[in-house]
C-alpha cells in the first residue's frame, strides 16, 4: 500500500494542533475512479459523495473509527479496524484517515493509502494494519 500524508493534517500534528493518539480518528473507503489525490485536500468535506466515498448497507457514513491508536517511534499506528457486513458494490480502493470534528469542513485530512482493491460482498471488512516498523505511517528514516 501506498501512504501519503496530507500537509495540512501534518502540519496541525507537528504544530501540536492535533494529538492523533490522543483524540479519535476514523478511517473511510474511497474509489480512485471517483476522486484523485490531491494536496489541495485538506478537510473532510473535498471528499464527500459525489467525489468518492463509499456508501452501501452497513457501511458507517462518514467512516469507522480508529482504536487503540499509538505514536512509537515515529510510527502511527492503531488496531485493525472492522467494518461489519458491507453491501455488496463497487470495488474499494483507497482509504482516509481523517479527525473527525463538528462538520466536514472542519475535520481535517491526515492519510491517503491506495495500492488495493477490495470488493464488498456483504460479509465483513478488515483493514489489517501493517505489523511492521512502519505501520500505517512514519514520519522518520531509521
Amino acid at each position: 500500500m501506498a501512504s501519503r500524508l496530507y500537509q495540512r493534517g501534518f502540519k496541525l500534528v507537528m504544530d501540536g494542533d492535533l494529538d492523533i493518539v490522543a483524540v479519535t480518528m476514523n478511517v473511510i473507503f474511497t474509489r480512485t475512479s471517483a476522486h484523485t489525490f490531491s494536496q489541495t485536500h485538506d478537510f473532510f468535506d473535498d471528499l464527500v459523495s459525489p467525489v468518492g466515498e463509499s456508501s452501501g448497507t452497513n457501511y458507517t457514513d462518514g467512516g469507522q473509527l480508529l482504536s487503540d491508536a499509538v505514536d512509537t517511534a515515529s510510527a502511527y499506528d492503531a488496531a485493525d479496524t472492522v467494518m461489519t457486513a458491507v453491501a455488496s458494490g463497487a470495488a474499494l480502493d483507497s482509504l482516509h484517515i481523517y479527525r473527525e470534528l463538528t462538520s466536514n469542513a472542519l475535520s481535517p485530512l491526515l492519510v491517503y493509502v491506495d495500492g488495493f482493491s477490495i470488493v464488498p460482498n456483504g460479509g465483513d471488512i478488515t483493514i489489517q494494519w501493517a505489523a511492521t516498523p512502519n505501520f500505517i505511517f512514519k514520519l522518520a528514516q531509521d
